[in-house]
């Protein structure tokens, strides 16, 4: 059903031009996705309009259909890595925004279901963050515009296509902060493992190996993030629940506009970190959870 391009896209030597022309792709089997036989009997069964893009259910079921054919197209071999990964964020998009803008309408603008907006945003970050790790030499600004250029294309409101501009990027940002934080976690030798959509609605990052089990792992992108918090000044803290809170030590403009960061970096950063964390998991001091 989709387009795709089964050679020439090795994830560590994709060039910018063929992440461009992957996104393209992408574009193009979102709408014909959308006028395909099987969304409309998918739409038909969940009793929605498949002509009607305003309504978050259009999005939603778009998204599931999405994700049933590329699994299948990577499992068969179908699919490169580079179009899987380009086609999971271009079809999680859409629905992403309009799953955003109902979490942070409020009262104002209650979401039908705030858990399922919730998941929707998880498994969106979890995407972004999936692409920054397989793509650390992308520039994260090309990425932008690929996404804010699927924005364009399915929302039609221009306060819904400024505000889906600023979930992008707000996504980008924490994405690149989590994936470079996880490559200085393994350069400082911590044993973590990526969170559960259950761990990651209660505020995870990361699942990180304690003395005596895990614990979670709230990476913040800017020390700020944590101060607004009422952590004033500490880069590392733990909350009453046992998550321990902790700024990544990078500053944006240490990415050189790219989704990633150098070895070289990481090992740097590491020796930083690691002595805070190491102290932050020792269960001897660490509340119990609540």
């Amino acid at each position: 059903m989709f387009e795709n391009k089964n050679t020439g896209t090795d994830p560590e030597t994709v060039t910018s031009q063929e992440i461009d022309e992957s996104f393209g792709r992408a574009r193009a089997n979102l709408m014909s996705l959308v006028q395909s036989p099987e969304f409309h009997q998918a739409c038909a069964e969940a009793d929605v309009d498949p002509f009607d893009d305003t309504e978050v259910a259009y999005w939603q079921v778009m998204q599931n259909q999405a994700e049933e054919v590329l699994d299948s197209a990577k499992d068969v071999g179908e699919m490169n890595e580079t179009d899987y990964q380009t086609n999971r964020l271009v079809f999680a998009a859409p629905n992403y925004v309009m799953r955003q803008a109902e979490l942070e309408g409020g009262d104002s603008n209650p979401p039908q279901n705030r858990r399922e907006a919730k998941v929707v945003a998880s498994k969106f970050n979890d995407a972004m963050r999936d692409f920054a790790t397989a793509f650390p030499e992308v520039n994260a600004s090309a990425l932008e515009v690929n996404l804010q250029n699927v924005v364009n294309e399915t929302m039609f409101e221009e306060e819904m296509i400024q505000a889906g501009s600023e979930y992008i990027k707000q996504s980008i940002r924490g994405a690149r902060h989590e994936a470079a934080f996880g490559q200085i976690l393994a350069q400082a030798g911590f044993n973590f493992r990526e969170t559960t959509i259950e761990e990651d609605l209660k505020g995870a990052d990361f699942m990180i190996e304690t003395g005596d089990g895990e614990a979670p792992l709230d990476v913040k992108a800017s020390l700020s993030d944590i101060e607004a918090r009422g952590q004033e000044q500490q880069p590392c803290t733990v909350k009453p629940d046992g998550t321990v809170v902790i700024y990544s030590h990078l500053l944006d403009s240490e990415f050189a506009g790219k989704l990633g960061i150098s070895e070289d970096k990481a090992a740097e950063k590491a020796e930083i970190v690691a002595p805070s964390l190491e102290e932050a998991l020792n269960p001897d001091l660490r509340p119990a959870a609540v």
